[in-house]
């Protein structure tokens, strides 16, 4: 796990089986499967997630679990999930928590989500490759699948001074 970001910190299951039961922390699960991913928060037992309110995260008090898998097409990754993991994050690094951003493998989706919400708060004002080479430095361990880097890479002029 590392801090890339005052208070922001990055990795995948074996981090968050850490810190799950600290206090002062939120955590924003990148990921369908596993504990406190988005088909344990919503209940279902199917391959697929339920159409409804909780289609595209679901938030149990402080964890929000967003319905992406690492898919190596990005037409499995709409956008607007990302969106959702900034706008929480934003929201409990200002209500003062440390705010963990964890995905299975710690390499793909939750550091993509945390380097798109650096882009979004002008921290990464860069463009897309540059604030990859800056990112790695501060995580190394990032080494994100095709379609989430690229549904990142299309969609960073959207996610710059992003109202999260």
């Amino acid at each position: 796990m590392h801090e890339v970001y005052n208070n922001l910190w990055v990795g995948g299951d074996k981090d968050f089986e850490k810190v799950k039961d600290k206090s002062g922390f939120s955590f924003l699960r990148c990921c369908k499967y596993g504990d406190c991913g988005h088909k344990d928060l919503a209940g279902y037992d199917s391959r697929g997630a339920p159409k409804g309110p909780n289609y595209l995260s679901i938030r149990k008090g402080n964890i929000l679990a967003l319905n992406l898998i690492d898919a190596p097409d990005p037409n499995f990754i709409p956008i607007e999930v990302i969106k959702i993991g900034l706008k929480f994050i934003k929201e409990r690094l200002e209500a003062g928590d440390k705010v963990g951003v964890f995905c299975n493998a710690g390499y793909s989706r939750g550091p993509s989500t945390a380097m798109a919400y650096l882009h979004s708060i002008g921290d990464l004002p860069y463009n897309f490759h540059k604030s990859e080479s800056v990112f790695i430095v501060l995580y190394p361990p990032y080494s994100p699948n095709q379609g989430i880097r690229t549904v990142i890479k299309q969609n960073w002029h959207l996610l710059n001074n992003l109202e999260t």
